[in-house]
């Protein structure tokens, strides 16, 4: 049993998935660990990326869409690089982003951040005729808009409302200013660790992918 620092990530994760693929994400969580967390530097770092790619896969293809094999793997296969519409590069970046920040084994407030600016990517650009100058506004407040609007059903608005709280939290809820500058490198590790849990960080992916296969496929642009 996973112990939450935010219970809005538990029910989010009852919300969006059966019972059975969050224990996936509780599995994937403990090989994760195993792979990542708490080595900076792997000899072997690219096997790791090709197995944690292939405990990925199942679940990937349930959500649907760009998942991991695309976003860390080009055309032909190389590592890093990301295979998808070069018009889409702001949608499926922050995805990507958040990939590299969980495999670098300690950031996960900003893998976080980066799994929540894939949402506020994709609110832009389908809402973009409906929110008036949505691309200045703050995925908080572009949900906000929209529940005014009546835009979005009533269970996708609670899920979109639950996500911004956690990116609020992954923006803004952590004291870096406070710490002196020189400082900030020895000290970033400690201060993003009590934000969010690896777990957390990871259930995150997988919870902004799955609400953002289903914005993209509303219908609801005009």
């Amino acid at each position: 049993m996973q112990q939450f620092q935010h219970p809005e990530i538990e029910r989010l994760l009852s919300n969006l998935f059966q019972p059975n693929e969050i224990e996936t994400i509780n599995k994937l969580h403990e090989q994760y660990r195993k792979l990542f967390v708490g080595y900076e530097i792997r000899t072997n770092k690219d096997q790791a990326v090709d197995e944690l790619g292939k405990a990925f896969s199942p679940l990937e293809r349930t959500i649907g869409g760009i998942g991991y094999d695309r976003l860390f793997y080009g055309a032909n296969g190389q590592r890093y690089s990301g295979y998808y519409p070069i018009e889409e590069r702001d949608i499926y970046r922050p995805l990507q982003y958040s990939l590299m920040n969980l495999i670098g084994g300690w950031n996960r407030r900003e893998a976080v951040r980066e799994s929540c600016a894939h949402i506020e990517s994709i609110m832009k650009r389908r809402y973009e005729h409906r929110i008036e100058n949505i691309l200045k506004k703050p995925l908080g407040t572009i949900v906000g808009l929209a529940d005014q609007k009546g835009i979005l059903p009533n269970d996708l608005l609670i899920n979109l409302t639950l996500i911004s709280e956690m990116n609020n939290i992954a923006k803004h809820d952590y004291d870096i200013d406070s710490v002196k500058f020189e400082d900030r490198d020895e000290l970033r590790f400690e201060i993003d660790s009590k934000v969010f849990t690896s777990f957390e960080a990871l259930a995150m992916y997988f919870i902004c992918r799955k609400v953002g296969m289903d914005l993209l496929g509303r219908n609801d642009m005009k």
